[in-house]
């Protein structure tokens, strides 16, 4: 049960805690009071998102705590699980800094919304005004079924094998798109391909080739001149080498008188060596060059077949062209693996399509199961909300598989002895959904563990006799499990076992919220308020302390 709930910084509340009862806890106040901020903040503490717009004082924190008593064994497994230290006391607190961050933590341990909200959904189920819509709406219905049924589990298997099916048909649909574009380029790259793989291209060809042509080129040229190098060097009468002959014997002869001369002598003798290497490489080089026309044209050819491709694809070097034929093979070879791919998720498709038809035909079996049992126990909780003559029953019918599985269950509604059955939300009043969402919510109470109920005016369109049944409803389900409800009904407060009032406050030009739990004679005042305004008199007094005692 929630023993205890503290709020500060927020909205218009500077600093509240309050200690709720064991049983039935009614909140009542003027409107606008502050009943949907306190709402609010307890929304906090179960999972909601945080807005920087409800800081009270926009330089502070924001602090909500709630302080849980709970049975350790019934949760020992989540806090394991989540590597959180338990007690018989558990405290859930969330903080929103004035920059707008926001932080949860459970027993002084931060924890992320998803976490908060997995075990508070253990602890407390909070129904809001306008949840009682839901009661419209076949999802709200296939919930009610599921919780009775005790269908987590197998739902949470289907949802899983639901998701997978998803999945693989989304890329089932995606692959052959692919392949529907793919045919249709294929037989283009594939000849793009085969054009390079025919050319059989290799690294650093067009530099090669094109040194090889300058030469074939030029090779009349280059012999020419290197033949009058080599005669210069060798074959005229006053040749090169033999002048430098001369030269060397004259340093040669100066040197035995100056010594000087001699290491000129043996630098003209290294330069004559040089020189005689010069005149057989060019001799032997010579010999490599020749004019081959059958080779030229083979050269041209070549680099117009190579230039072409450059042109053709748009690029200006022969790595460029290898990384396109690199790229081509990667894709006709996609291309051509697709197929077994898209065989690979067909298969996978089909044994995950075995596998949701028999968890949905389980989870149906589970669901089939309960519609009597959830047909007589609301039935039998709708005279005691005032609803002596109506009756319910479940409409089934089997659709498609979708993400709740293959049953489309609606809740049909006889106000009436004799009445046809049709769907809520063609037949029940805004006071018959309310007193029919308390009957669903105290037959679930106990069905399920689930320690605290709070109701925003579920006693919406109601008053009368209908109001004291509904109130009684409450006080019975109160007796197994905490109940907090605000309500503007005399008839339902006057069933508090413990009763607060929501109340402003003004303080130097500042308003506040405020509460206050009411003694007996506060109680009985409160009632009378309800019942004939605040200019009450002594008959609405007595019929205030006359609601009580009842």
């Amino acid at each position: 049960m929630l023993q205890n709930l503290y709020i500060q910084n927020y909205a218009l509340i500077d600093e509240l805690k309050v200690n709720w009862g064991e049983h039935l806890n009614i909140i009542t106040g003027e409107t606008g009071s502050g009943k949907s901020i306190l709402l609010g903040a307890l929304g906090l503490i179960l999972g909601d998102r945080a807005d920087i717009n409800i800081l009270f004082d926009k330089t502070k924190k924001c602090i909500v705590e709630a302080c849980f008593v709970i049975d350790k064994t019934k949760y020992i497994s989540f806090f394991e699980e989540h590597e959180l230290d338990i007690d018989q006391l558990v405290y859930i607190r969330r903080e929103i800094t004035p920059q707008g961050k926001s932080r949860a933590f459970i027993n002084d341990t931060p924890v992320n919304l998803n976490t908060l909200r997995a075990l508070t959904s253990q602890l407390v189920d909070l129904h809001l005004q306008n949840e009682t819509q839901e009661l419209n709406g076949p999802n709200f219905h296939l919930n009610i079924v599921d919780t009775i049924a005790n269908n987590n589990e197998l739902k949470s298997v289907y949802k899983k094998i639901y998701t997978n099916i998803k999945s693989v048909e989304k890329n089932l649909i995606d692959l052959k798109e692919l392949q529907k574009k793919a045919e249709l380029e294929k037989d283009y790259k594939t000849f793009l391909l085969n054009e390079l793989l025919d050319a059989k291209l290799i690294p650093n060809e067009v530099e090669q080739l094109e040194s090889e042509l300058e030469v074939l080129e030029h090779a009349e040229k280059i012999t020419e001149l290197t033949a009058q190098a080599y005669t210069i060097l060798n074959e005229t009468e006053e040749n090169i080498l033999d002048k430098l002959s001369t030269v060397k014997n004259l340093y040669t002869q100066a040197g035995k008188h100056y010594p000087f001369f001699s290491t000129l002598a043996d630098r003209v003798a290294s330069s004559i060596i040089e020189l005689k290497d010069i005149s057989q490489e060019t001799e032997s080089e010579q010999d490599k060059i020749t004019q081959n026309p059958e080779r030229l044209s083979q050269l041209n050819e070549r680099l117009k077949q190579l230039y072409n491709l450059f042109q053709k694809h748009k690029v200006t070097s022969l790595d460029e062209i290898l990384s396109i034929q690199q790229n081509l093979e990667f894709e006709v070879s996609q291309i051509l693996s697709l197929d077994q791919e898209i065989e690979t998720l067909e298969t996978s498709f089909s044994k995950l399509s075995k596998e949701i038809d028999k968890v949905a035909s389980d989870l149906s079996q589970s669901r089939k199961n309960v519609f009597k049992t959830v047909e007589k126990g609301i039935n039998l909780l709708l005279p005691e909300a005032g609803l002596e003559k109506a009756q319910i029953k479940i409409e089934h019918q089997i659709k498609s598989i979708s993400n709740d599985g293959i049953d489309q269950i609606q809740f049909l509604f006889s106000a009436n002895t004799g009445s046809s059955f049709v769907p809520l939300h063609k037949t029940a009043s805004g006071g018959e959904l309310s007193r029919f969402m308390l009957c669903i919510k105290t037959y679930i109470a106990g069905k399920t563990y689930l320690p605290t109920l709070i109701f925003d005016e579920i006693d919406t369109g109601v008053s009368g006799q209908v109001a004291i049944k509904m109130g009684n409803l409450m006080q019975t389900l109160s007796n197994k499990h905490q109940l907090i409800s605000v309500t503007h009904l005399p008839q339902i407060a006057g069933k508090a076992n413990t009763h607060f009032k929501l109340y402003k406050e003004e303080i130097k030009g500042k308003t506040f919220s405020r509460i206050k739990e009411l003694n007996e004679k506060e109680k009985i005042n409160e009632l009378a308020e309800m019942l004939g305004g605040s200019a009450y008199t002594e008959t609405t007094l007595q019929a205030a302390a006359e609601l009580l005692n009842k």
